[in-house]
């Protein structure tokens, strides 16, 4: 009978290791996208920080070059502006494929004991995240080539102010519809922080059972 009770104890062990092998795996996964939700906000920011500063860039040039000849060859200070940002859309790039690798591998966890709701909710939100941001990429990939299209153009000898004129325009333009694309990540940057932070919870109460 004793036997019995030590390989029991010896099963419920193991069991019990497993148990919390996967809450440390589920924890170690939603630390990870955590640090990749930062990622993104960083880049985000930094893009938008650059566009602010592309008049500034835009005068220096005009300065610098009064034949605009810098903006023929594309060494205009507003060519290293796209630069910088096309770098950190590749950034965002690299990171979103980061996190959809880290949602399916947190949609694979089953144990029962692990709050698998929870976890579902959160890889929701992230794939709501990714969503837009995949749309975003795409349409700023498109606004970063006809801002070196434009800027191109204000070096030939044909360009005016109207060149100059419609072409700004038209950035402003894709510039404001790509920011308005963006509108909904704070409230799911809100959403995904609340979710992270209840599931890091959950996941320490089970620890400590």
């Amino acid at each position: 009978m004793k036997k019995n009770f030590k390989w029991l104890i010896v099963v419920g062990s193991i069991l019990l290791a497993g148990c919390t092998n996967q809450i440390q795996n589920v924890q170690k996964e939603v630390d990870l996208v955590s640090s990749e939700k930062e990622e993104i906000v960083v880049s985000l920011n930094t893009i938008q920080n650059k566009e602010m500063e592309i008049q500034g860039d835009f005068d220096e040039s005009l300065l610098t070059d009064a034949e605009l000849k810098n903006f023929q060859d594309e060494s205009a200070l507003v060519f290293e502006n796209v630069e910088s940002r096309e770098e950190e859309v590749q950034k965002l790039k690299k990171v979103l494929e980061e996190v959809q690798t880290d949602v399916e591998d947190l949609n694979a966890f089953e144990e029962e004991s692990l709050p698998l709701e929870q976890i579902s909710s959160l890889t929701q939100t992230i794939e709501e995240i990714n969503k837009i941001m995949d749309a975003y990429i795409s349409t700023y990939e498109n606004q970063l080539s006809e801002e070196k299209v434009v800027f191109q153009s204000l070096g030939e000898e044909e360009a005016d102010f109207d060149t100059l004129y419609n072409g700004v325009d038209s950035l402003n333009e894709m510039s404001d519809q790509n920011l308005e694309s963006l509108r909904p990540l704070a409230d799911l940057f809100n959403q995904f922080d609340e979710q992270v932070n209840q599931l890091s919870e959950s996941l320490t109460e089970e620890t400590e059972k």
